[in-house]
Parts: structure tokens; C-alpha cells; sequence
């Protein structure tokens, strides 16, 4: 007759043998969220001012930009 002991050995042992899986956010960020919209104008103003410190883009460009992308808010 086998004991209690036994299924809980093999339910532990099927826990202990599974990879686990890495930390996954509660609520992932989906596209047209308010977090993916703020996450990808951060980007572009980064990328503007990255392309206006290298002088490839005028002052006046990435004023005009900057307040393109923020009107997005």
C-alpha cells in the first residue's frame, strides 16, 4: 500500500526538475498602452537629441521635432 508521502515526493520532484522561467512583468507594456506611447517618445526625444549633439540636426530641427513628438502626449 503506498504511503502519503509518495505523491507528494513526486509532485516535488516534478517542481524541482522544471526549468524555471525568467521574471515576466504582471501587466506587460502592449502596443498603443499608455506606458508603450510614453516609452517610445522618450526614444525619439533621446535619438533627437543624440542627432542634435552630433550636429546633424539644427537647433531649430529638433525644437521643431521635440514639439511634434511631445504633442503626442
Amino acid at each position: 500500500m503506498a504511503t502519503p508521502a509518495q505523491p507528494a515526493r513526486a509532485a516535488t520532484a516534478a517542481t524541482v526538475s522544471t526549468p524555471s522561467q525568467p521574471a515576466q512583468p504582471a501587466v506587460p507594456a502592449t502596443p498603443g498602452s499608455p506606458a508603450a506611447i510614453g516609452d517610445e517618445i522618450e526614444q525619439r526625444l533621446i535619438t533627437l537629441k543624440r542627432l542634435r549633439d552630433k550636429n546633424l540636426i539644427t537647433e531649430e530641427e529638433y525644437q521643431q521635432k521635440r514639439r511634434e513628438v511631445l504633442q503626442k502626449l
